[in-house]
């Protein structure tokens, strides 16, 4: 008597794990308003179901240009090779992705500019630095020079020989430092461009003058002043 019954226990077993399976036909899975099951056949984890947040379009953004700022900073080689590689980079930029670029080495000089002042450094000192590496470049360092002081409000509290300089460096700068967006602030490549120079070549004098030597002028900085 047990073992005709035996048939008909597999089939009720059956019959219930069916019941049980979210998979099944017509089940809970099935039915377009229930939870999206996050495995699964075999119980593998579903790839596309992640439980932390996923990261802003902005963050993404910025991350991507962190990437290509630290490969266009850290390139060697000839003018010509440098030239490539940075149109290799720039390329697949859109114009979003050029002016985050842009903002990162803008705020990456002007945080060492306020190390060198930490440092001892004085307005014209860096000027004529940054003049002898490159006479076309100065107009540049002083226009960072320049908005920099206007945006930390320094003039205020500056000494009078400061005050001088910075009159001196003005004088530089030109309408460099004017403000070449007012809205959205005062950016290095955009700055370079405007003094006449390509976007590419603005990106090549940046890498190459990434590591000027400032030990030259007695001051004691062991530190870069790239543009």
């Amino acid at each position: 008597m047990g073992k005709n019954n035996r048939p008909r226990r597999a089939a009720k077993r059956s019959a219930a794990r069916e019941r049980r399976s979210p998979l099944r036909p017509g089940g809970p899975a099935a039915d377009s308003g229930s939870r999206t099951d996050t495995r699964f056949r075999g119980g593998t984890a579903n790839p596309f179901t992640r439980v932390e947040d996923s990261p802003s379009v902005g963050r993404l953004r910025r991350e991507q240009a962190e990437r290509c700022l630290q490969r266009l900073l850290l390139a060697r080689g000839s003018a010509k090779g440098l030239a490539h590689l940075v149109e290799q980079e720039l390329i697949s930029l859109q114009s979003q992705d050029l002016r985050k670029l842009d903002e990162l080495v803008t705020v990456r000089l002007q945080y060492i500019v306020a190390q060198l002042w930490e440092r001892g450094w004085q307005p014209l000192d860096l000027l004529h630095v940054v003049h002898n590496a490159g006479p076309r470049l100065a107009p540049i360092i002083a226009a960072v020079i320049t908005t920099q002081v206007k945006a930390l409000h320094a003039l205020s509290r500056a000494p009078q020989d400061w005050l001088n300089q910075l009159q001196v460096v003005a004088d530089e700068a030109r309408e460099l430092a004017a403000g070449n967006d007012q809205q959205a602030g005062w950016l290095l490549v955009v700055a370079m461009c405007k003094s006449g120079l390509g976007l590419v070549q603005a990106w090549v004098e940046i890498i190459t003058r990434s590591r000027v030597d400032l030990r030259s002028t007695g001051t004691g900085a062991d530190s870069a002043a790239p543009i």
